[in-house]
């Protein structure tokens, strides 16, 4: 439950940045309300269901229900970033394990299809001193990136590595 509270704030601080890019899926931007209202239909019905759903980050982030090209790189950073800074320490403990669902939602973060999940757990634990030695969130999201990067089989398959 902490876990979805977590992501339906992500989601809010990127609904404004949605709302003014998306204009032509109405004021509630793209995400499940404006495929099922629709641009001319009620805009709050619409936000209401992004909202309830938790859905238009993701939807932004990796360009599904009706979020075309995915989201920005300044945007998927900024995602990625908050959901690295509020769960900093539950990943650190699921990074050392090498499993864990919070650790699964980063590679979805990364755009990583279900198959390639346990190769990035798996790299996440092998490289988990130097992403806790990294000075701060910034830097730590940086050594993951690279990591990512790095891996050909990761690097085929998870598609928001900015």
């Amino acid at each position: 439950m902490r876990l979805l509270s977590r992501l339906f704030t992500v989601a809010l601080l990127a609904a404004p940045t949605v709302a003014s890019a998306a204009a032509p899926y109405g004021m509630a931007g793209c995400g499940l309300g404006s495929m099922i209202f629709g641009p001319d239909s009620c805009q709050t019905s619409a936000a209401t269901t992004n909202g309830s759903y938790f859905n238009q980050a993701f939807g932004i982030t990796f360009g599904t229900s009706n979020c075309v090209g995915g989201g920005s790189k300044s945007l998927v950073e900024d995602i990625q970033k908050q959901f690295l800074a509020d769960n900093y320490a539950t990943l650190a403990k699921e990074m050392a394990q090498g499993q864990g669902e919070t650790l699964t939602t980063l590679s979805t973060m990364f755009g990583c299809d279900e198959a390639s999940q346990p190769a990035f757990a798996t790299t996440m634990q092998s490289a988990y001193h130097d992403i806790y030695a990294a000075p701060g969130v910034g830097a730590s999201l940086k050594v993951i990136r690279s990591e990512v990067v790095a891996n050909p089989n990761l690097s085929a398959h998870c598609t928001m590595t900015i």
